[in-house]
């Protein structure tokens, strides 16, 4: 079963000594706000950031710096700030936040998430994934919402340089060659609205770096067209509007952030009451903390409105529009309610309560339980078996088809039996493999983490980086 996730705070001395002496000798610290950030699709951080830090590395940095070595991420590591260090403790799994590092892939203006697992047998922290996270807060892409709060206000101005207003409606004739100039924070997203244009025209927004986040094509006339586009990159982005047929056209545009600049914390019975503009997609975001076995509810809400709830990984929970929303809580931690509206050109409003109880049916939750560390070793070539346990799994008939057992992170040649939770197979590559064990059924469910060492073949186990998510991960 997950241990309650324990809040540390950090100085530069402690981690060290927290690699040689565990998790025992860490001190709590203040919740930290988690970060989900990009996937960056290449397996390699972007090279070119790179500062040179003339004193190198400190003695009291070496261990870590040569514990950061083994990712095969960092090389010439040149200095390791950890002001501001921060970590979550969940179980053997360790993340630590706000981590900078001087080195060819990374510089100090990179703030690092770094996950490791300690490894009981031997003491040590194994890095199993490094993300550079450029702030962006807690980010869902499929449902391009961000989490984190940033200025409502754009900075737009027109080709001559003067302001104009965002949220209304501007009236402009322009040419290929005049640009539209747009200062905008990472978090924002953007709400761009055209119509009326005299001419066909090209639409395109590129962001600092001169990259397109859009590029579409109208017909003269066209209606009202809402675009929504998440802004990654802080910084001043173009917008050219070029026309097909004629040296100029003539259009009304305007522009909105529709990321609220704040999210609420409330309680079990506060009440909710969000006004959502009809400028295409927008939503206003509440935190709240919960608890294992806990129910929470919102009132429902009327047509065009969605009721979401997310967890602090940015995991989407459920969905509703038109109704209530009703989630059991299976992980004691932070949670995010969203109210949005459809982005049909409309505006909605809700107003509701949200509500927070126990669940009668807490005590049927799975409980998972650890996993002996003797049952964490295994031979290449041998046959290897494992039986994940937990307590009300099949426990009445019709749970069975929802009790099931779920593992990421397998080596080769290992696979689990859904309704046993059975893990058997015969190893095929040697290595250290951080694996995720997960037991549900209908009315929860739980989970436990641990390392499973391969031994055999040629040279010492080393840590596999590909389980459960890639090891570099950049917006």
């Amino acid at each position: 079963m997950v241990n309650k996730p324990r809040r540390l705070w950090m100085v530069s001395g402690l981690l060290i000594a927290l690699l040689m002496l565990g998790p025992a000798v860490m001190l709590r610290m203040n919740e930290t706000h988690a970060q989900t950030p990009q996937s960056y699709d290449g397996g390699a951080l972007v090279s070119g950031k790179h500062t040179p830090f003339a004193s190198g590395v400190s003695s009291s940095d070496a261990m870590l710096a040569s514990m950061l070595a083994q990712t095969g991420v960092f090389t010439d590591i040149q200095a390791i700030n950890l002001d501001g260090v921060a970590a979550v403790m969940d179980g053997n799994n360790i993340v630590f936040s706000n981590l900078r590092i001087d080195s060819q892939t990374t510089s100090l203006d990179d703030f690092l998430r770094i996950s490791f697992v300690f490894n009981s047998s031997n003491l040590q922290l194994m890095p199993t994934k490094v993300e550079v996270v450029s702030d962006l807060g807690l980010y869902l892409p499929e449902e391009q919402l961000f989490l984190k709060d940033v200025t409502t206000e754009l900075d737009l101005l027109d080709p001559e340089g003067e302001s104009l207003a965002p949220q209304t409606t501007h009236r402009m004739t322009v040419g290929a060659d005049d640009v539209l100039r747009l200062n905008m924070e990472s978090g924002t997203l953007l709400t761009m609205r055209v119509n009326g244009a005299n001419d066909d025209f090209n639409l395109q927004v590129r962001d600092p770096d001169g990259n397109y986040i859009l590029n579409p094509i109208f017909r003269a006339g066209t209606s009202w067209t809402i675009f929504n586009r998440p802004i990654l990159n802080s910084g001043v982005h173009t917008i050219r509007f070029i026309p097909r047929n004629n040296e100029t056209v003539t259009l009304n545009v305007g522009v909105h952030n529709n990321n609220q600049s704040t999210t609420t914390e409330v309680r079990s019975g506060d009440s909710i009451s969000a006004s959502l503009s009809d400028w295409g997609k927008d939503y206003e975001k509440y935190r709240i903390e919960l608890e294992r076995g806990q129910i929470v509810r919102m009132s429902a809400a009327g047509a065009g409105v969605w009721l979401k709830i997310i967890d602090s990984n940015g995991a989407l929970l459920s969905d509703v529009t038109g109704g209530e929303l009703n989630q059991r809580i299976d992980a004691t931690g932070t949670y995010y309610l969203i109210v949005e509206n459809d982005g049909f050109d409309r505006r909605r409003s809700y107003s509701g309560t949200v509500t927070v109880e126990d669940d009668e049916f807490a005590d049927q939750y799975p409980s998972l339980a650890e996993i002996p560390a003797a049952q964490q070793q295994a031979q290449v070539g041998q046959r290897f078996t494992l039986q994940l346990s937990a307590t009300n799994m099949n426990t009445l008939a019709s749970d069975a088809a929802s009790s099931i057992y779920s593992v990421t992170g397998l080596p080769p040649g290992l696979e689990v039996n859904e309704q046993t939770g059975t893990i058997t197979g015969t190893p095929t590559e040697p290595g250290v493999f951080p694996i995720r064990a997960v037991a549900s059924n209908s009315y929860g469910r739980d989970r436990t983490d641990f390392l499973l060492t391969i031994e055999g073949g040629d040279g010492a186990p080393t840590l596999s980086f590909d389980t459960f998510l890639p090891v570099i991960v950049r917006d």
